[in-house]
């Protein structure tokens, strides 16, 4: 089996599933900002502040390089990393995208932590951009897309696993 790799905006679930799935299907489990905070040892919001969005555009481009054997994990992505046709590239050939979706008030009101999230461009665009902008870059690379608006992680592990086997 190939690696299962989570996409989507933040607040859409990508690490609490992730993190569910990996335990359900006894799969290792990785998370980009998670890497990231590690390799830099600094928050999110730091790493921003430190060497700025297109830095960290760059830095998280290199950590996703930088996985290796990808069966049998469950990556989640930053929301940010689609912006990188070769690092989307590199996971589309080493597994299956699933595009983690939810409405943009759905996301809305998941973000109430906007300002202190590390969210790249909420700097200088409304949420709602950034949603409309990205969400063309997230259906473009997923091979499948699962609505999480009504939350039910049982349901939605089961929709992941049928679709993973098919």
């Amino acid at each position: 089996m190939t690696g299962i790799i989570l996409i989507g905006m933040p607040g859409v679930g990508k690490t609490f599933i992730g993190k569910n799935l990996a335990k359900t299907l006894g799969y290792d489990y990785i998370d980009i900002d998670d890497e990231m905070i590690s390799f830099q040892n600094k928050s999110l919001i730091e790493i921003i502040k430190d060497i700025g969005e297109e830095g960290f555009l760059v830095l998280e481009e290199k950590i996703i390089l930088n996985l290796k054997d990808l069966d049998n994990k469950i990556i989640s992505t930053g929301g940010s990393a689609v912006y990188s046709k070769k690092a989307m590239n590199f996971l589309k050939n080493k597994g299956k995208i699933i595009m983690l979706d939810a409405s943009l008030e759905t996301i809305k009101k998941r973000l109430d932590n906007r300002e202190t999230r590390g969210i790249i461009g909420i700097k200088n665009k409304k949420i709602e951009q950034l949603y409309e902008e990205r969400q063309k870059l997230y259906q473009k690379y997923s091979d499948v897309v699962v609505n999480t608006d009504n939350f039910n992680l049982k349901k939605i592990l089961k929709e992941i696993i049928a679709l993973i086997r098919e």
